[in-house]
């Protein structure tokens, strides 16, 4: 990671005005320091609990093919390949933890 991203850390969620992102210090921002209280909150937009087309099932652990095309999915990042949360089957922000 060359530098610690700010913009994703920021709260409260963009469009909200009461829900805040768990405060995530500079020096856990990377996935490499261990920080086994890190809980951060659970959020998603409301339009997105609504199913479009674009969202994938809310059950994380039904999508399979992280870091490749996935049918029609383009589900690579121009970061590189990215990690996925063992528990959660979420993937990891490459750049680290926004809380």
């Amino acid at each position: 990671m060359t530098s610690i991203h700010v913009k994703a850390r920021t709260s409260p969620y963009p469009g909200t005005t009461d829900i805040s992102r768990t405060p995530v210090p500079d020096d856990k921002v990377p996935w490499t320091v261990n920080w086994s209280d890190y809980k951060p909150r659970e959020y998603t937009e409301q339009f997105v609990l609504t199913k479009p087309v674009w969202a994938d099932d809310s059950d994380a652990k039904k999508i399979k093919h992280y870091n490749e095309i996935d049918e029609n999915i383009d589900r690579t990042s121009f970061i590189g390949k990215y990690e996925i949360d063992k528990e959660t089957n979420r993937p990891k922000n490459a750049q680290g933890r926004t809380g």
